[in-house]
């Protein structure tokens, strides 16, 4: 079940909740159930994803994605970077409020260090994501928050 949701001051939240067992995992089982999800969110959605859990020195990013990659007339598409917290109670208020400032900069220098590692880097827009991902009562309940930080 897919929902729309009003834009927000951080940019397009986009919603989905889907099965998940996620509930009895360990913590870190969670996080990776909770990023495969997030990836076939991305993918139903048209993003093709060009690396999962990216890491060097200094960070790591969950999904990078293209949207619309092969534009018309040569133009190239967008890149997403995209990082994905999931929880599994809203105890400590919501996951997004997880990427704090620092967490921001380590996504964006890891960013770069992704771009200068591809052959053929021709990109139009570089956006930075968040996907927050509540595993409550079994269901997996997806929020995208596009363009949260620059």
């Amino acid at each position: 079940m897919e929902r729309q949701t009003d834009r927000q001051s951080v940019g397009q939240a986009d919603r989905q909740t889907e099965p998940c067992r996620a509930q009895c995992m360990p913590r870190q089982g969670l996080g990776q159930r909770g990023e495969t999800a997030a990836a076939s969110f991305l993918q139903r959605r048209g993003l093709h994803i060009l690396a999962r859990n990216y890491r060097w020195r200094e960070g790591e990013i969950d999904i990078i994605a293209a949207e619309d990659p092969f534009r018309i007339c040569g133009q190239a598409g967008t890149i997403r970077f995209i990082e994905v917290k999931t929880r599994s109670s809203d105890r400590y208020g919501t996951p997004g409020a997880a990427v704090t400032f620092g967490k921001q900069a380590r996504i964006r220098r890891t960013a770069l260090k992704w771009l200068q590692e591809q052959e053929h880097p021709v990109f139009g827009n570089l956006c930075f994501d968040v996907i927050e991902v509540c595993v409550l009562d079994g269901r997996a309940r997806l929020r995208w928050l596009k363009d949260c930080f620059f």
